[in-house]
């Protein structure tokens, strides 16, 4: 019961030292409490002190950490020493779990090794390993990007596109995704939809808002996995099924559906079937716009701002604008708010509720 007690003091604790201090001290009355060491190992990982996380997670050894050789153990071992760059040790070690795990992380962190070190016929390129992580989980927005950013660093620009396309079709508020795939696409020669992806990653991410057409794609964007990620919600069954059927009628499907549990209050239901019908028709307007409805409604208001931004990006209107600015303006981006005011007129004079949004938007900028 103290180790509970300082479990639980630890992942409520406000600040990173203080965390980790009472997961250590846990760890020290308990030393197999699995739960502790996973959560003091991704606190580690987070503040990014990756020599600790590796003596958390038993390093190469597991000597005095019990359930250390437990393959998910040398998996996190492996990506703290991918975090150190000690590639070498990481691919030993992670070539030796291939033998027997079929965690899609394996794959995609000797991608992430062979795509920063260098890789050689005889240790397989990097595009090998991520294509075996895409094949374990084709759900994974992550696992798509890195094959199609893989593609694009080996000059293979078809493929490249082909696979940052799945990447966005699975998250379409990446905004990295958006503008490696502009890169590609332009580089195939379609520079009309080359611009329009690169305009949506400006939109979506301050990395990109002043990227103009030729910018060169940087080397870093390659994603680790990440071990504490949310079930797929039942997407990766609506991506593997319902080949033959008729895309836009599934979808519409899916939307209705969607309609029908908003009315009801039933967000996270709203939510798992627009995702489902945005997989099918990724820049649907309507399906967007009730998205970001659900999800502000749940208090994810970031990602309800991303699915709106997308929506204008599809088919700007005052009342998107008006629409979005509200959800800035609760989430403290005055400026950001009255931005999207100030649009809303000049697309609308007269849109009811743009001149007030506006004006709520002035005064909190004030108080800023």
């Amino acid at each position: 019961m103290p180790a509970f007690e300082l479990y639980v003091r630890g992942l409520v604790a406000p600040a990173p030292d203080q965390q980790e201090k009472s997961l250590a001290q846990a760890l020290v009355l308990a030393p197999d409490y699995e739960d502790a060491r996973t959560a003091l190992w991704d606190a580690q990982t987070t503040r990014g002190v990756h020599e600790l996380a590796l003596a958390t997670a038993g390093g190469l050894s597991g000597a005095r950490v019990p359930g250390a050789t437990a393959p998910a153990w040398r998996l996190r071992a492996a990506s703290s020493l991918v975090q150190l760059r000690r590639y070498e040790d990481a691919f030993a070690q992670l070539t030796a779990l291939a033998a027997v795990s079929r965690d899609p992380a394996v794959p995609s962190l000797l991608g992430v090794v062979q795509l920063r070190r260098g890789s050689t016929p005889q240790t397989g390129r990097a595009t090998y390993y991520f294509n075996q992580a895409v094949e374990r989980e084709a759900a994974s927005a992550d696992a798509c990007f890195n094959l199609g950013y893989a593609y694009w660093l080996d000059k293979d620009a078809l493929a490249a596109a082909y696979w940052l396309r799945e990447a966005v079709r699975r998250d379409p508020a990446d905004g990295d995704a958006h503008f490696v795939l502009a890169a590609a696409l332009a580089a195939s020669g379609a520079g009309p939809e080359s611009e329009r992806e690169r305009e949506l990653a400006r939109r979506l991410s301050e990395r990109w808002e002043k990227a103009a057409a030729g910018d060169a794609v940087p080397r870093g964007l390659e994603r680790l996995p990440e071990y504490s990620r949310p079930a797929a919600s039942g997407l990766e069954s609506t991506l593997n099924a319902g080949v033959q059927r008729d895309q836009r009628a599934l979808a519409a499907f899916h939307l209705d559906t969607a309609r029908r549990a908003f009315e009801a209050g039933r967000d996270q239901e709203t939510i798992r079937e627009t995702q489902r019908a945005l997989y099918l028709t990724p820049y649907d307007v309507e399906g967007l716009r009730l998205l970001g409805r659900a999800q502000a409604r749940s208090g994810l208001l970031q990602d309800a701002i991303s699915a709106l931004k997308i929506a204008i990006w599809s088919q700007e209107s005052a009342a998107a604008q008006v629409e979005l600015g509200e959800l800035l303006l609760r989430a403290h981006d005055a400026a950001g708010a009255l931005k999207a005011a100030e649009r809303a007129l000049v697309l609308e004079p007269g849109h009811p509720g743009a001149a007030d949004l506006a004006a709520r938007a002035r005064a909190g900028r004030g108080r800023a």
